[in-house]
């Protein structure tokens, strides 16, 4: 009795399910509710040490992966001494220096206890015990694997708590006590209230004791929760209240079967054969959710749960699914968005939301702002919320977005940005002041690194708009013809005003205009049909003037997902109102590409550049230097202002010259090929391969993280192998190598799938390398000698792959290389260096005007790549466009038509929607007959 009361005088309660709460008898405990960091290390231990004590690294990796070793077991050294000062003594007990623990005796913790009741077999006080998700709503930034952690415990009790109702309800069925089967389902319900199987077991148990009231009003409860994520019930639900009064037979609620998955077994058993759930520990599925979690790859051997079974009887979860796999990563994040509350956990929706998000962290120079998103190819669709900066880790959809930027005092600011796979952590630069209604800000934070910016820029302003019509007649009677213009932009010496520039009927305006007016209904369309010199002078009337090019460049973007040209105004029959395609660059300027051409104030080749393209012109035009001569007064011609910091002495303001380098590249002879080749060489050592871990969440695949000894250095290379999971082995093997985001991400288990996919779904293992300078590998280049060097590593790296899928029984049949973007300029050499290689797909590849080292140009290598090819391009690419850049590339391939195909397909250079890729491709290789060849290459 002595002890008892000195543990209610001196012990502490943590609560952690349904709420999270500390009550103890010193008020100083609620200081640890304050703390996140020291509540979060509280609870951890409070569950992890139940068995017995925890390594201190470990909760350091787990609280402050970001800090060296030194500074992180001081911080948790911190995090102990004010644990200890607001808990009683002896609550935190320690091991030496690297052991720790939480006294069950001092600190009661209901997780531990409900872990405790399972293991005895006290299913109904484990259940009274579970009042909720496992510390709900609880978040720690910057701390993933805390999170992935708690996420795993959290399922498990879910699953725990739920099949333990189901089985105490079907005990009671068999006994005949349908109150307490009622009551037990009712738990159910709570437990895992978008689960159609409880629901409809509540209701065939209600309508078999007679209350159809009852029935009816635990549908409306359940039609009414599944409103709120754009669903409905099941068809079989609503059927048991329309089909007859008192249904004979319902669906069975049971806990899943042993088939199912071998590890959920463990707590859970077939209902008929037991009384209680089991009596074994907890820990040891505890454990393989949190293990596998952290390693970011889901449950291994976790069946996905039935035991949310929304997924399995709405159609939510399957429009997701259709989203994902058409590569509409926007539609699929929203829907994703909605389900996420009550399917995270779920090994399926799990893998398909990471496949489709990136974490990003977004700040501004401004405080705090209001962050928000649009799907960029639909400004039609609602903005979604992400919340107030600055936001850590912040899952976005890996595609090309809109954003809108909201601060107290100011103009909403919109922007575009692409992928964010490219960036996981955005400052906005923004205006301090708000600035012209009608123009936009542009300084160095655009989601558009990369565009051909030919100077170092300050910040500056630029017209939202192409000027119109009604903005250019102000100029034209204000006398803006008669003026001599004196501005860092006027009129060249040979005018002394613009009074030699008239319309149709002679009198001063635009070479489009007649009797001194536009023609009717296109007030807003854009200006057209004036020269250099009028655009000139109406920029410097306005006291703006022309931007250069690399001003507009800067504002214009660069984006490899060319979203921009699906809706600007390309292909139609004349220039429509400005905004009106809402097409908009990375700082919210619209009608960059396409509509009218633009005015620029350089010179070039005794001319003067014009850029963006107009209404008729080729879509690759946007990223194009065109020239025209300056009195030259097409009906193509506009132009738009800017405000500018940079001096007329400027290196922005110089003529700019024109790049021909030719695309074209003469073959080297085949014993220079040899010689090249011979760099691609390695000593045939052991692979030393090992398969260091898997992951079964997806539905379509098996992944395998694989890693074997480099063809170079010391050094051990991974691999990720994508093991189909219908078909029955061999497979054949397809090789893949990625564009440039794989240089970017931290970690090959977050590697951008959509692109290929659908040869795992089609019955082909993927074996994608993690190739040096990637993932796991990244690691800087010094200068051209490094790429070339790098290059060299790459090719390697394909050829050591190639020996590993050699090694295994269950791969086997010709090897495809298949090349995205970056990988289209390996393929020539692979191919001609690499006898297994069989044939070749090559996505979004060209000959670009960079040139690479002599020894691994790509144009050195092309005629002698003699492998049946597969060119899929975009009709849209301005990176490489398909009339020159990809076209020349097909044409320099080794092989001869019909063994080489080159398809154009309707996109820029990275593809929306893959359905039309992957027909092609899958149809393609089906049909090949090709065998590799055992000839040495250059022979």
């Amino acid at each position: 009795m002595a002890e008892r009361r000195e543990t209610r005088e001196t012990g502490v309660r943590l609560t952690t399910l349904g709420r999270l709460d500390l009550h103890g008898p010193d008020t100083g405990v609620a200081r640890v509710l304050r703390q996140p960091k020291s509540l979060g290390v509280l609870v951890f231990l409070a569950v992890e040490s139940r068995e017995g004590f925890v390594r201190r690294d470990r909760v350091v990796g787990m609280f402050w992966p970001d800090l060296d070793h030194k500074r992180a077991r001081a911080a948790l050294r911190n995090v102990v001494y004010q644990l200890r000062r607001a808990l009683p003594p002896g609550a935190i007990d320690a091991e030496g220096d690297e052991m720790l623990r939480v006294d069950p005796a001092i600190v009661r913790t209901d997780a531990v206890d409900f872990e405790r009741a399972v293991d005895r077999g006290a299913t109904d006080a484990a259940l009274d015990l579970y009042r909720g998700d496992f510390m709900p709503g609880f978040h720690l930034h910057g701390a993933s694997e805390f999170d992935a952690w708690r996420d795993g415990v959290e399922r498990t009790y879910r699953r725990t708590a739920l099949a333990g109702a189901a089985d105490l309800a079907a005990r009671a069925e068999e006994e005949g006590a349908s109150a307490d089967a009622i009551r037990w389902l009712e738990k159910a319900v709570a437990v895992a209230p978008y689960d159609e199987e409880p629901v409809q077991r509540l209701i065939v148990a209600l309508l078999a004791r007679g209350d159809r009231g009852a029935a009816h009003a635990v549908y409306r409860t359940h039609e009414g929760r599944l409103r709120h994520l754009e669903l409905a019930p099941a068809a079989k639900t609503t059927e048991l209240l329309t089909a007859s009064d008192e249904p004979r037979i319902g669906p069975r609620l049971r806990p899943p079967s042993r088939e199912a998955s071998a590890a959920a077994a463990q707590v859970h058993a077939p209902a008929r054969n037991r009384s209680a759930l089991p009596r074994r520990s907890l820990r040891p599925l505890l454990a393989a959710a949190a293990g596998a979690v952290l390693l970011g790859v889901g449950l291994v051997g976790v069946a996905r749960p039935r035991l949310l079974a929304h997924q399995a009887w709405t159609e939510g979860f399957a429009h997701f699914r259709a989203d994902v796999a058409r590569g509409d990563a926007v539609e699929a994040y929203e829907r994703g968005r909605r389900l996420r509350p009550w399917l995270a956990g779920d090994d399926e929706f799990d893998a398909l939301w990471e496949q489709i998000t990136t974490p990003v962290t977004i700040r501004t120079n401004a405080g705090h702002a209001t962050v928000s998103v649009q799907d960029y190819a639909h400004p039609d669709r609602p903005w979604v919320t992400l919340g107030t900066t600055p936001l850590v880790d912040v899952p976005l959809p890996a595609a090309y977005l809109r954003w809108r930027i909201e601060r107290p005092g100011h103009r909403p600011v919109e922007r575009a940005g692409f992928d964010v796979a490219f960036r996981s952590d955005i400052t906005f630069d923004l205006p301090s002041e708000n600035g012209p209604t009608d123009m936009a800000y542009v300084s160095g934070d655009a989601l558009n690194p990369g565009a051909p910016v030919r100077a170092r820029l300050q910040p500056y302003w630029m017209d939202r708009y192409e000027v119109t019509n009604v903005e250019y007649d102000h100029f034209v009677r204000g006398g803006g013809y008669r003026t001599v213009h004196t501005a860092s932009t006027s009129p060249d010496d040979r005018l002394p005003g613009l009074s030699g520039f008239v319309d149709r009927s002679g009198l001063p305006g635009p070479s489009t205009w007649s009797g001194g007016t536009w023609p009717s209904g296109r007030d807003r369309h854009p200006v057209r049909g004036v020269s250099w010199f009028e655009a000139a002078a109406y920029c410097a009337w306005v006291g703006k003037e022309l931007p250069t090019a690399s001003h507009w460049f800067a504002a214009g973007g660069f984006a490899g997902y060319s979203d921009i040209l699906t809706l600007a105004n390309f292909s139609r029959v004349g220039p429509i109102a400005v905004g009106e395609a809402g097409a908009i660059g990375p700082y919210g300027h619209h009608d960059l590409a396409g509509n009218v051409r633009e005015w620029v104030a350089n010179e070039v080749d005794g001319g003067h550049a014009i850029l963006g393209g107009a209404w008729d012109t080729p879509a690759y035009q946007f990223m194009s230097t065109d020239v025209s001569d300056p009195f030259d007064r097409s009906d193509h011609n506009g132009f738009r202002c800017a405000r500018v910091l940079e001096g007329a002495t400027h290196e922005s303001r110089e003529p700019l010259v024109r790049r021909r380098a030719a695309l074209e590249a003469p073959a080297v002879p085949a014993a220079s090929l040899e010689d090249r080749i011979d760099r691609f060489g390695y000593d045939a050592t052991p692979l030393e391969a090992r398969v260091d871990s898997t992951a079964d969440g997806h539905p379509m695949w098996r992944r395998e993280f694989v890693s074997f000894d480099a063809a170079y250095g010391d050094e051990r290379m991974g691999a990720v192998v994508y093991m189909p999971r219908h078909g029955s082995p061999p497979f054949e093997p397809v090789v893949v190598h990625p564009g440039a985001d794989a240089t970017l991400l931290p970690h090959a288990a977050s590697a951008r799938t959509y692109w290929f996919d659908f040869l795992a779904r089609g019955d082909y293992a993927v074996v994608y390398p993690v190739y040096k300078g990637t993932y796991e590998r990244r690691a800087p280049i010094s200068g051209p000698i490094g790429l070339r060097d790098r290059v060299v590593e790459r090719v390697k790296d394909v050829r050591r792959a190639l020996d590993y899928i050699e090694s295994r029984d269950d791969l086997d049949g010709p090897i495809t290389y298949y090349g995205f973007s970056q990988g289209a300029a390996l393929a020539p050499l692979v191919a001609a260096a690499e006898p297994r290689i069989g044939s070749v797909v090559v996505l979004s590849g060209g000959l670009g005007r960079a040139r690479l080292d002599d020894a691994v140009e790509p144009r050195h290598y092309l005629p002698h790549a003699d492998r049946p090819l597969l060119m899929i391009g975009g009709e849209l690419d301005f990176l490489f466009p398909f009339a020159t850049a990809q076209r020349r590339y097909f044409e320099a391939w080794g092989s001869a038509e019909p063994e080489k195909r080159l398809v154009g397909m309707p996109f820029g250079h990275t593809p929306r929607d893959m359905r039309p890729v992957a027909d092609e491709v899958l149809a393609w290789l089906a049909a090949r007959t090709t065998a590799p060849t055992t000839d040495e290459p250059g022979s």
